[in-house]
């Protein structure tokens, strides 16, 4: 059923004063207790008024009243109680940390972006389960030997969409998990129809998602009948969600480590927390942001900065990858530090294709058997 088909759910008319609206309770409230409230209600709700989302204090599921206040008429979005939910919450969160137009009343701002948010959803949930999240390969060369190291897998959206920005809406609204899981699978069958071939492939893995129990689980039970492909496989940590529970990540890490895994702490010196998170994971590679190769013949505090997270890495015992690497010049130097690893335009863009040979477009065609990729020498 889609949503807003609310004949099943009991209609209320809108209360002109007394209980606060939804809009005001979002004005009102703090964005995490709203989130958590909405999540766990709708998880517990099991009634008509959950397809609404979730369930509110007083007499009226909140859900209810937020489509019965609104009259909001989504029949054309076809979304489940639990994305819902999701839209809901982030929704509210947006409205009460003060991410609004200028113009326009509460109300209104919440009737466009609650609908704006479920159809978002929508086509994101078909993209991950429609098998049309599209899938592309950028390489990551030896500088040193200008050979082929592995490629980095990296999910791409529709047409004209901004992958970065996608992959931070999963995350905030919870469905980056399943982003994250359909990576895995497609890189497991990929490297299944070539196991004996010389093709290592690295795969992004969310701090989000290492939070998630669930996904935790999922993703050790993805990799169990898969073990011989665990020395072709790196996982590369993404910063773009803080990590909370370090001790917790750092046994999730040793334990994909024992079974064969490589790890890579993605975007390192982006945030504040990057040596903390060096400090206490352990891990086989980092990848420097590319702001500090950007910057670094530019800017001698750059150049400094990245020098001596090199050398941190160096004594650690850490491999360093650069990214962004566009001029030879960038990669001579960075050479020259004592990076030994280089991803960027320089090398190769983002393509479809392995080195030269056809690769799976989408998450929806694999082709049997894959061709062979090709390590040729770049010089």
């Amino acid at each position: 059923m889609a949503l807003g088909r609310r004949t099943a759910l009991s209609r209320t008319p809108p209360r002109e004063g007394g209980a606060e609206s939804c809009a005001e309770r979002a004005a009102n409230a703090q964005p995490a207790a709203i989130a958590t409230e909405s999540l766990r209600r709708g998880a517990r709700a099991n009634s008509p008024s959950a397809r609404a989302g979730f369930t509110g204090s007083g007499a009226a599921p909140l859900g209810e009243r937020c489509w019965d206040e609104f009259d909001l008429d989504l029949d054309a979005v076809d979304i489940g109680s639990d994305d819902m939910a999701k839209a809901v919450s982030f929704t509210l969160g947006r409205l009460a940390s003060g991410e609004r137009s200028a113009t326009g009343t509460l109300t209104e701002e919440f009737r466009t972006q609650i609908v704006l948010t479920a159809r978002r959803i929508a086509r994101l949930r078909a993209a991950i389960q429609g098998g049309n999240m599209g899938v592309v390969f950028q390489p990551i060369i030896a500088l040193a030997s200008l050979q082929l190291h592995h490629h980095e897998m990296l999910a791409r959206f529709q047409r004209n969409t901004s992958p970065a920005e996608t992959i931070r809406f999963a995350e905030q609204v919870g469905m980056v998990e399943e982003i994250d899981l359909t990576m895995c699978r497609h890189a497991l069958a990929i490297l299944g129809v070539r196991a004996s071939e010389p093709l290592d492939l690295a795969v992004n893995i969310s701090g989000k998602s290492l939070g998630s129990d669930s996904f935790v689980e999922a993703l050790m039970q993805l990799l169990k009948p898969e073990a011989r492909l665990a020395k072709q496989i790196l996982f590369e940590i993404t910063e773009s969600t803080a990590i909370t529970d370090l001790p917790r990540v750092e046994r999730i890490i040793s334990e994909l480590r024992r079974r064969g895994y490589r790890i890579c702490l993605d975007d390192f010196g982006a945030g504040a927390s990057s040596f903390t998170y060096l400090q206490a994971l352990s891990v086989d590679f980092v990848k420097i942001d590319g702001s500090y190769v950007g910057r670094m013949h530019e800017s001698a505090k750059d150049r400094a900065i990245l020098k001596s997270m090199v050398a941190l890495c160096r004594d650690l015992g850490v491999g360093v990858i650069a990214e962004m690497v566009e001029r030879v010049d960038q990669a001579q130097a960075l050479l020259e530090m004592g990076i030994r690893y280089g991803q960027g335009y320089l090398f190769g863009r983002p393509s479809s294709t392995l080195s030269g040979f056809p690769a799976p477009l989408t998450t929806a065609t694999l082709p049997s058997p894959l061709p062979t990729p090709h390590r040729a020498n770049l010089a």
